[in-house]
């Protein structure tokens, strides 16, 4: 569905005359609809979309954790062999 083409069929009923008939206001209704469920089914997709993208950076932010936690100290060793927690501060 193309919704720009759909806006501008209902401008060209609006702009067309007079919309004194029934049967041009059931279309312009009938128009005004069809760009309500184009755009609801749009907000739809983007929502999932978001979604998806939002637990694939969560996954990416575990792994990048995960890899931090391996490769940054969270201890040292002092001069007489004890361990120390290190900060995230002092890193």
């Amino acid at each position: 569905m193309n919704l720009k083409a759909d806006v501008s069929y209902l401008r060209g009923l609006i702009e067309g005359g007079g919309i004194d008939n029934q049967e041009k206001r059931t279309a312009i209704w009938d128009q005004l609809m069809n760009i309500c469920d184009g755009l609801v089914d749009g907000m739809e997709s983007i929502s999932a979309y978001q979604n998806e993208l939002s637990e694939y950076v969560e996954a990416l932010d575990e792994d990048l954790s995960a890899l931090e936690n391996q490769v940054i100290p969270q201890t040292v060793e002092d001069e007489d062999g004890e361990s120390l927690r290190v900060k995230e501060s002092e890193l």
